[in-house]
């Protein structure tokens, strides 16, 4: 190998400054992060360093969703899985994160049913397989959040 080679395969590679990694040294691994966050905040440590890193309109419907899935599953475990808050009960029950313009909460492996993905996009919430968007200028659908999290508790125990 000649030096030109060596020059040129430095070339390629991105600046150690331009990289943006959560978790790990290696410049030359793919980055991940929730491109949401401010790549220079701090990852948050639990979920009250969360909500405080969130931006003011979102603030609000997480504290909700926070004391909705704590009150319905009171056995409930909450922590920072994958730099956002996840709830525990016998496995994932619950989790969220926030977004330019809405939040995202999702629920556990079985996901949403057909009949409560209906109920939420009647209300016009959007979904996805087992998500629910709530638009920050939206209630909370609390009734159906509720129902959905002691299905997925009473899952969660088999």
């Amino acid at each position: 190998m000649n030096t030109m080679d060596s020059v040129d395969t430095l070339k390629i590679l991105p600046p150690l400054n331009d990289v943006h990694e959560v978790g790990g040294s290696n410049p030359l691994a793919p980055t991940r992060y929730n491109k949401n966050m401010d790549a220079k905040k701090s990852k948050p440590q639990d979920v009250d360093a969360y909500l405080a890193n969130s931006v003011s309109e979102a603030r609000s419907i997480l504290l909700e969703l926070r004391k909705i899935i704590k009150s319905t599953i009171p056995e409930v475990e909450e922590g920072i899985r994958w730099n956002v808050p996840i709830y525990t009960y016998h496995g994932i029950l619950a989790g969220f994160a926030t977004y330019k313009q809405h939040i995202s909460l999702g629920f556990g492996a079985a996901g949403l049913q057909d009949k409560e993905r209906e109920l939420f996009e009647k209300a016009g919430y959007k979904t996805g397989k087992g998500t629910v968007q709530i638009r920050f200028d939206q209630k909370v659908p609390a009734a159906i959040i509720k129902q959905i999290l002691k299905r997925q508790a009473e899952l969660n125990k088999k």
